[in-house]
């Protein structure tokens, strides 16, 4: 199973995809995120967020080879062992940052579908700019080159304008229980073989055949 989780800076990805990872346990979990640390691509797009941004075309480029790297080192190799992996960050986050409208996100998807996996559960974390700042002034100090207010706006549209069958919106407004509660309620209703295993304690919830589970598609859509 592949979970990928995204929404502005501040809206709660990095903790939620702890806590999923958390609950998910029993099902060997692998989280990571994008862009990665372990490619020049994606060591020079974390740089850019502090030391000033590449061009658009750059940061395109730079994304997509780091994901593609990312995708045959990392997740499909997982997703092949039948372990669920759990994505801070995809491709979801280029668009929204990489473009300026809904219309040239889904030509930018597009572009990149024939060449990426779709996850099984993309969760979009929805909340306001502003509340985003604020946690990150309030946790980390200071803005990257990402985080002003017209980027996170532009992104925030975006993103809420996604839409294909792998898509769940949860509202990240309020507390961190209550986006957790959201997220596990979606995934249940999606795969109700994983109630008793995610909610209740001593659960035997396995990947017999993973086939079914992992998703090793080529991305035909949104």
């Amino acid at each position: 199973m592949f979970i990928a989780v995204d929404g502005i800076d501040g809206a709660g990805k990095t903790t939620l995809v702890k806590q999923l990872a958390h609950h998910l346990a029993h099902l060997n979990p692998l989280t990571t995120k994008e862009p990665t640390s372990t490619t020049s691509w994606g060591q020079r797009l974390r740089q850019s967020a502090f030391e000033g941004r590449l061009s658009r075309e750059k940061e395109i480029e730079f994304f997509h080879l780091d994901r593609l790297h990312h995708l045959e080192n990392k997740i499909k190799p997982a997703l092949v062992s039948c372990r669920v992996v759990i994505c801070d960050r995809y491709v979801d986050s280029t668009l929204a940052f990489q473009t300026g409208t809904p219309a040239q996100a889904d030509q930018l998807f597009a572009y990149f579908a024939k060449d990426i996996l779709v996850p099984d559960v993309t969760f979009i974390l929805k909340c306001h700019v502003s509340v985003g700042m604020e946690r990150i002034i309030r946790e980390r100090g200071k803005l990257s080159k990402f985080e002003d207010l017209p980027t996170l706006e532009k992104a925030r549209s975006i993103y809420e304008s996604r839409s294909g069958d792998n898509y769940e919106y949860v509202d990240a407004s309020g507390s961190v229980e209550d986006t957790l509660q959201q997220t596990l309620d979606a995934l249940i209703r999606r795969f109700p073989y994983l109630e008793n295993g995610l909610i209740r304690s001593g659960g035997d919830v396995k990947f017999s055949d993973c086939g079914d589970d992992s998703n090793l598609k080529i991305a035909a859509g949104g």
